[in-house]
């Protein structure tokens, strides 16, 4: 289907460039340079459910570095074989192999 006013073999008066999650139209015959369009709603990556826990999981490791560090400056043995226990224990897990394997699973 031909555009009013335009001839089928006139120069394109466009070019698309599509990068995947942005499509830039660039017009040559209107006063904008161009213009930036999306091909539709994006997904934010933030609300996958892989994407929560692996920001969970960072932040529980980022925890049991901290409650070690804490550990290790009173001068506990195993510092970071008790603060996965506790932080196991707080989270619900069995233990802290169980809260390891479980962020082995979600790196």
């Amino acid at each position: 289907m031909k555009a009013p006013g335009k001839d089928c073999l006139a120069v394109p008066d466009r070019l698309v460039v599509d990068y995947g999650r942005v499509s830039i139209a660039i017009y040559w015959s209107t006063s904008k340079d161009f213009v930036i369009t999306r091909p539709g709603p994006i997904e934010d990556w933030r609300c996958q459910d892989s994407a929560r826990k692996k920001m969970l999981a960072a932040t529980i490791r980022r925890e049991i570095a901290a409650r070690a560090d804490e550990l290790r400056r009173q001068g506990v043995r195993n510092p970071v074989e008790q603060a996965e226990a506790e932080i196991a224990k707080r989270l619900q897990h069995a233990n802290g192999a169980a809260l390891n394997r479980w962020l082995r699973r979600h790196r």
